[in-house]
């Protein structure tokens, strides 16, 4: 199955076989930015232009679970494979340019419900350390988040941090480096770098 976002407020999970559509996903009151499935295909997470995330079954036509409002709309949405976590960015403050600015950054939040509500506090994973961050995936053990962001230096580099927001250390540096993927047995990180003056595709070992 193929999963799509669109502007026009819909998600849409398609057969990849037949390219029918299995599916349609409506409920945002804005466009969808941001789509991913979990790691058993049974949910499907959802970030919006309407400020909020959603998670839906995969399978069947039932109720969803609704994360936000936050101040903006949310984007580069992941599942950890126990399905307990997501990953996205968000608007927040940051003060690593030496002055409190508003800023996309890496957010961890645990989804089981106390009530009608999550039971945690989103984390913020790059704890003042970045000017901005994009794309925070889950390893395949869901103990860690690799993302990218652009240092003091405002350069993008890849960044690695554990889920509760400990341990963040910074991969690479000097170069324009991007959109990281764990390999499955979660030992290496490729990414899209333009460090060589051209969009490759560059692999590094988290040993």
């Amino acid at each position: 199955r193929i999963l799509t976002g669109s502007l026009d407020r819909t998600a849409k999970i398609w057969d990849v076989s037949t390219g029918k559509q299995l599916r349609t996903l409506r409920g945002h009151s804005g466009g969808i930015r941001s789509v991913a499935f979990s790691s058993d295909g049974t949910k499907v997470i959802t970030g919006s232009l309407d400020n909020t995330a959603k998670i839906w079954n995969a399978l069947f036509d039932t109720g969803t679970l609704v994360l936000g409002p936050h101040s903006a709309y949310l984007w580069s949405t992941d599942i950890s494979p126990d399905g307990k976590r997501i990953a996205y960015t968000a608007e927040a403050v940051t003060n690593a340019s030496g002055k409190d600015r508003v800023s996309y950054l890496a957010v961890v939040e645990d989804i089981s419900l106390s009530g009608s509500r999550t039971s945690s506090t989103p984390i913020v994973l790059s704890r003042g350390l970045t000017l901005g961050d994009r794309g925070p995936v889950f390893s395949p053990t869901g103990d860690r988040v690799a993302f990218w962001a652009w240092d003091r230096s405002y350069q993008a580099g890849l960044w690695l941090a554990a889920v509760d927001g400990s341990e963040t250390v910074q991969l690479t540096s000097g170069g324009a480096d991007m959109y990281p993927q764990f390999s499955p047995d979660g030992q290496r990180l490729a990414f899209e770098s333009g460090r060589s003056g051209n969009l490759d595709i560059w692999v590094i070992d988290l040993k």
